[in-house]
């Protein structure tokens, strides 16, 4: 990849065929998650918003559900799988966290799996209330690198931050809400019942996998340009030659409400 292929930030769709690399969420907590939603509805309708390539959706799918996945970027429907779950269970359709496109009282769990941060929140919140039935739930959930026990990420960002200091961080913004999030969900007065959890879990990878799960980030190579992006992870790529796996640590972080 050269210059010519230049990344703008927001444009999650420029590397949405790198995204197959990235970790699932963990399954415990999507076990969990379904667990308390069909403690209320036994066969819930789901609206996975922001679905992007379908990894939540294809979750969602195995734990059985069915419903709509309603994503607004062409780039990354595009790179969703042609078969499996995700696409069995699942009607895929155009739209925004902000117009979903979907009926009123339409479906019984919203989903947005690492996307609530890039909403228009009150609107967003607004439109999961108008699509969800009377008692339905909206689940915000994200799943991120967990540096604190995981040297080798700590090495990378740290190779980042020296190469190119004072980048904007997509990261960064999202860690921002989580210190308001709870007040965020509630703050309409059309949602209540906050439960949240956390989950951290342990990915092995390739050296491979683990650099072409660095090219899915769209907000260092939007800033600093593709040049300097190989350059850095082509030291991310010496840096692990003679490993045959890299082991990641991830957090997936959840906080659910209930439409009023």
């Amino acid at each position: 990849m050269t210059t010519a292929t230049a990344i703008s930030w927001g444009d999650l769709g420029a590397v949405s065929r790198h995204y197959v690399s990235r970790p699932s969420y963990a399954e415990r907590a999507l076990d969990l998650l379904t667990l308390q939603v069909r403690a209320y509805c036994e066969d819930p309708v789901v609206a996975d918003v922001g679905a992007g390539t379908g990894k939540l959706t294809a979750m969602l799918a195995e734990q059985g559900l069915t419903g709509y996945a309603v994503e607004p970027s062409e780039g990354m429907s595009s790179a969703r799988p042609s078969e499996g779950p995700a696409v069995a269970r699942f009607e895929w359709r155009r739209g925004t966290a902000e117009a979903t496109t979907l009926p009123d009282d339409s479906v019984d769990w919203v989903c947005m799996g690492t996307a609530f941060h890039w909403t228009d929140a009150p609107k967003a919140l607004s439109e999961f209330h108008r699509i969800l039935r009377p008692g339905g739930f909206f689940t915000a959930i994200w799943d991120l690198n967990d540096p604190k026990d995981d040297a080798l990420m700590r090495e990378v960002e740290a190779l980042i931050e020296s190469e190119a200091p004072n980048l904007k961080r997509v990261q960064t913004n999202i860690y921002r809400l989580f210190e308001n999030i709870e007040a965020v969900l509630q703050s309409s007065g059309q949602f209540s019942d906050l439960v949240s959890l956390t989950a951290p879990h342990v990915e092995e990878m390739t050296p491979t996998h683990y650099v072409d799960m660095w090219r899915s980030y769209h907000d260092v190579p939007s800033q600093i340009g593709m040049e300097l992006w190989n350059d850095l992870l082509a030291q991310v790529s010496q840096r692990l030659q003679g490993q045959d796996l890299v082991e990641t640590h991830y957090r997936t972080h959840a906080w659910t409400v209930r439409a009023v």
